[in-house]
């Protein structure tokens, strides 16, 4: 099936209704389906086909969930990437993914045709919005003046749909291949999990180039939802929309709760209407979860998944109550079992790697034969965390073999920061590692040794490295000193670091 067709089904079962509200603007659900295969008889016109790779980067807004219906119906393949990127890491995309069609807005044209430079293969880039640049082509008014597509392509069950990019402990970030099967799979088994009421109005304030987002937009259309769209996320508009339109639940990341509690206009609200808020992408704090559920009287209900399983594994059906600490348990058609090193299945109870299998697992890793492998060993999704399940199958996290750290929701790898802070002539040695943080879930620290004679200031380091990564992945603290703790064999000893730090 091709996941265009849960948009289509959408407007068969519920008709015509407001199905966005965007900065005082109200889409119809005929408005949004109609905008989306305008859009597609443009990018079919510039020459995009089946298994073409769109690159798409653009805040959230209604054009970006046409993006996603117009790319699928020509059977091509999205990948949404985040406006946070810099000029460095677009290239990188822009290379790696064989893009061969750009989709942007007029605010981020400039950054995406310095990022252009040197990469083959891009056939056509393309602006949304009221400006123009250079190099770019603006189709704001050929979309407006197309004819509709009315095809959809037929998918065969592996035919890549999405391509996301997701840091991993390797450095530079990984291409996660979601197929069309992996999402409906996942996001129609969610659907059956939740059993959400219909019709009712929700949020999209999660950015729609994280697997997360593009489930809740997803979920928007199978129950006939109508989302109110932020473009970046902001708790007081939040606030204000929970209030105007009585939004019962919605869906985010532990980053913006924190938020939610340190915002003092929250008082200024009703938001009475709130009844659950689900919740995923990085560990719930459970201290978190209680002040949150008092102070705005609703229930958190945690989640667990990977980009890598289109992204849910486990959660909570609506009407359950949380156990403290635990993720939930499998979706319907997902298994979770507990591993050891070498494979073997691990009782109740027992601590070891959390690994999935089901037809929401990823194709694999694009261009990456030895990851995919790894990952995907002995026919199970090897997540790389560890945990444990109860009596019941409930699931409980507890550590990750991975080095990854997870600040506000995103995967952000130490190598890649580290290569970055390598690159200053002073740097002799550095290990980056996370450390508890009660707004971002964990937050980044680079501990580092300096060639003999030399040093720089932490001002210096931070400027240094805004050349090779985004500001939300430069460390917010630093630590100098003469070497590091090494292992046996030679390698920074990072769990005795991040022992350190976190002290």
């Amino acid at each position: 099936m091709n996941t265009a067709q849960l948009a289509l089904d959408c407007v068969d079962k519920y008709g015509d209704f407001p199905a966005f509200y965007f900065e005082g603007q109200t889409i119809s659900s005929l408005e949004h389906a109609a905008y989306g295969k305008r859009l597609a008889t443009v990018l079919r016109e510039r020459g995009v086909k089946a298994r073409d790779r769109v690159l798409v980067l653009m805040h959230n807004c209604p054009e970006v969930l046409a993006c996603f219906q117009a790319v699928w119906k020509l059977g091509a393949v999205i990948i949404p990437i985040t406006p946070q990127l810099s000029e460095r890491e677009v290239n990188y995309v822009l290379d790696h993914s064989d893009a061969v069609t750009v989709i942007t807005s007029s605010e981020l044209a400039p950054r995406v045709r310095a990022a252009s430079e040197g990469v083959e293969g891009i056939r056509h880039m393309l602006i949304i919005g009221e400006q123009e640049c250079e190099g770019l082509e603006n189709i704001s008014e050929a979309i407006a003046n197309a004819d509709e597509f009315t095809g959809i392509f037929d998918c065969a069950e592996d035919d890549m749909a999405f391509l996301l990019y997701t840091s991993g402990t390797t450095g530079r970030p990984k291409g996660v291949m979601l197929s069309h099967n992996n999402i409906v799979s996942d996001h129609v088994g969610q659907s059956a999990f939740k059993r959400l009421e219909e019709r009712s109005t929700t949020l999209l304030c999660l950015p729609l180039s994280h697997a997360f987002g593009v489930m809740i937009m997803n979920l928007g259309y199978i129950f006939g939802a109508t989302a109110s769209i932020h473009r970046k996320f902001n708790p007081v508009e939040i606030f204000a929309t929970i209030e105007k339109f009585k939004v019962t639940r919605f869906s985010a990341v532990p980053t913006m709760l924190a938020r939610f509690l340190d915002t003092p206009e929250r008082e200024k609200y009703d938001l009475s209407s709130l009844e659950i808020i689900n919740c995923g992408a990085s560990i719930l704090h459970n201290d978190v979860r209680l002040k949150f559920e008092k102070e705005f009287q609703c229930k958190l209900l945690d989640g667990y998944g990977q980009s890598e399983s289109s992204p849910t594994a486990c959660s909570y059906r609506s009407a359950e109550f949380l156990r403290p600490g635990s993720a939930g348990h499998a979706i319907p058609g997902v298994t979770i079992s507990i591993q050891d090193e070498s494979g073997a299945l691990l009782s109740t109870g027992e601590h070891g790697e959390i690994c999935i299998q089901g037809p929401n697992v990823m194709l694999g890793y694009l261009k990456d034969e030895e990851a995919t492998r790894h990952a995907l060993r002995g026919g199970w999704l090897h997540s790389g965390d560890i945990g444990y399940l109860d009596e019941d199958g409930y699931i409980f996290l507890t550590d990750r073999i991975k080095d990854l750290i997870i600040k506000g929701g995103e995967n952000i790898s130490p190598r890649e920061i580290e290569e970055g802070l390598y690159e200053h002539p002073a740097v002799n040695e550095v290990s980056v590692v996370g450390f508890p943080h009660t707004t971002y879930g964990e937050d980044i620290c680079a501990v580092i040794a300096f060639l003999s004679g030399q040093e720089a200031t932490e001002q210096e380091l931070r400027d240094h490295l805004a050349k090779y990564v985004t500001k939300f992945k430069i460390p917010s603290r630093f630590e100098f000193r003469k070497e590091l703790p090494k292992i046996p064999n030679g390698k920074v000893d990072r769990k005795l670091l991040r022992k350190q730090v976190a002290q």
